[in-house]
């Protein structure tokens, strides 16, 4: 039997290993920034419309929905794909009323709260008594915002904080490696 040859020395890193790691470890960290800034902005309106908003009561002017279609190309050594998805954004325009000013706006909601709802029906609407046109009419909407920033956050963050660490046990052992005696 034929042993093979080896031409370096095994279990040892790529030269510029740990440099890779480390800038791939710091671009996670941006994402995860990134995504924190999200969370932050989000939380920091969800945070002011539950400690200093008013809550009062919106009636529901128009119900629309818009469906539209979405096609997307795919391109293989098979040749072309075409990939067509039909999508649809929920709609409710309403109103409400607050220090005799009558506000009207119109909103994307999720499929679930626009399906509860009816012409002339009267919802919680939760809003700042300074800027009434700041608002939240879907708590599922704003949940789940917060939600996938949040996670997000802990992925990234943790996958940089994974890279950044292997990247230190690397350069650890080529510092070990090099203060070594050669005949050793």
């Amino acid at each position: 039997m034929v042993e093979a040859e080896t031409t370096g020395p095994v279990g040892k890193a790529p030269p510029g290993a740990v440099k890779i790691l480390r800038i791939f470890a710091f671009s996670l960290y941006g994402v995860a920034l990134l995504a924190a800034l999200a969370l932050v902005y989000l939380g920091a309106s969800e945070i002011m419309l539950k400690v200093a908003g008013t809550t009062g009561r919106a009636t529901v002017v128009d119900l629309r929905d818009e469906t539209y279609r979405v096609v997307r190309s795919y391109y293989g050594a098979g040749g072309t794909a075409l990939r067509t998805e039909m999508r649809t954004h929920y709609y409710v325009t309403f109103r409400f009323a607050t220090d005799g000013q009558d506000y009207r706006q119109e909103r994307l909601v999720s499929e679930g709260f626009h399906r509860g709802l009816a012409k002339g029906q009267t919802f919680p609407v939760r809003y700042l008594a300074a800027y009434p046109e700041f608002n939240r009419i879907d708590p599922d909407r704003s949940f789940w915002g917060l939600l996938v920033s949040g996670l997000l956050v802990v992925f990234f963050g943790s996958c940089g904080w994974l890279f950044h660490r292997v990247s230190g046990k690397l350069a650890a052992t080529e510092r070990l490696r090099s203060e070594q005696p050669q005949g050793a």
